[in-house]
């Protein structure tokens, strides 16, 4: 379950990064903005890229894309927690062993 909020918490940031483009307003609100851009880049590439082609702004077509990675992170995030939690069960296992 913590995968699901870690993927929908990066990629919701992201993409409401997409949508909304915040830059301009002050110093502080511009830094910030640019290094969650920054942060967020490899989920939202493509989004970027579609949002400055086209013109008359693409909705649903970010939005798949984005659903798409978001589902590919949280594949990712799952399995890398399912190692963590299986090596630290398997730590706790053999300490508890000895």
């Amino acid at each position: 379950m913590n995968s699901l909020y870690i993927s929908l918490i990066y990629v919701g940031v992201g993409t409401l990064l997409l949508f909304v483009s915040p830059f301009g307003y002050s110093d502080l609100i511009d830094i910030t903005c640019y290094l969650l851009v920054l942060l967020t880049m490899p989920v939202t590439f493509i989004g970027w890229g579609i949002n400055y082609t086209e013109t008359d702004r693409p909705i649903l077509i970010i939005l798949g894309i984005q659903l798409l990675f978001f589902l590919a992170f949280w594949l990712v995030v799952h399995r890398q927690l399912l190692k963590k939690y299986k090596r630290e069960e398997r730590l706790a296992r053999k300490q508890s062993d000895d």
